[in-house]
C-alpha cells in the first residue's frame, strides 16, 4: 500500500486528503479528508502579526506531521503556487507560508512532491471546471462525502476536494510512476 497526502495549501483553511494506492489491485482508497483551520490571534493579546503568522504555520506543520508520521506517507501532492495579480504583500506572505510548510516537511521527512497546475488537474480528471472536478470526485468516492459531512463546514468542503483532486492527478506524473514501480 502506498500512502500519499494530497493537500490544498491555505492559511486559514488547509485542505488535506490522505489516500492509498494498492498496486496489486490498482485501486485508490480515501483514508481521511478534512480541513486544518487556523485563526488570527485575538488582538487583545498584542501579538505581532509576524509572530501570529509564524504560529499559524507551525500549527499547520504540526497537524500535517502527525498525519505523515502515523500513516507512513510516501509523497505529497498539491496544486502549484499561483499568486493573484493584485495581491498585497501581506496576502502574498500568507499565501506563501503554507508552501513553506510543505517544503520544510518534504525535506524533513524526505518525501517527493508533485505540484500540478489547476489546469493540469482538470485535464487529468477530465473536468472542464472546478465544480466539475468536485462532481467527478463525489461520484467516485462516496466514502469521502461521508468523511466530510458533519466534520467540516460545507463552505470549506472545496479545500478537501481540491486536495483529493491533487492526489488523483498526481498519479499521472513521472514521480508517482517511479514510486508505484519501486513497490513492485
Amino acid at each position: 500500500m502506498i500512502y500519499v497526502l494530497g493537500v490544498d495549501p491555505g492559511f486559514s483553511a488547509f485542505g488535506y486528503a490522505l489516500a492509498s494506492y494498492d498496486p496489486e489491485s490498482d485501486t485508490h482508497e480515501v483514508r481521511a479528508m478534512g480541513v486544518i483551520r487556523t485563526k488570527k490571534s485575538d488582538k487583545k493579546l498584542r501579538i505581532a502579526a509576524s509572530e501570529d503568522n509564524f504560529q499559524r504555520a507551525r500549527d499547520i506543520a504540526s497537524a500535517l506531521q502527525g498525519i505523515i508520521q502515523v500513516n507512513r506517507v510516501r509523497a505529497l501532492a498539491f496544486e502549484s503556487f499561483s499568486a493573484p495579480q493584485k495581491a498585497s504583500k501581506m496576502n502574498l506572505v500568507k499565501i506563501g507560508f503554507p508552501y513553506g510548510v510543505l517544503a520544510a516537511l518534504a525535506s524533513a521527512c524526505d518525501l517527493p512532491t508533485v505540484q500540478l497546475s489547476p489546469k493540469r488537474i482538470r485535464q487529468v480528471l477530465r473536468a472542464d471546471s472546478k465544480s466539475a472536478v468536485e462532481n467527478v470526485l463525489r461520484g467516485g468516492f462516496p466514502e469521502a462525502v461521508r468523511m466530510l459531512d458533519g466534520s467540516v463546514p460545507r463552505t470549506l468542503h472545496n479545500h478537501a476536494w481540491d486536495a483529493l483532486a491533487a492526489y488523483l492527478a498526481s498519479w499521472d506524473t513521472d514521480t508517482m510512476r517511479m514510486l508505484r514501480n519501486a513497490r513492485r
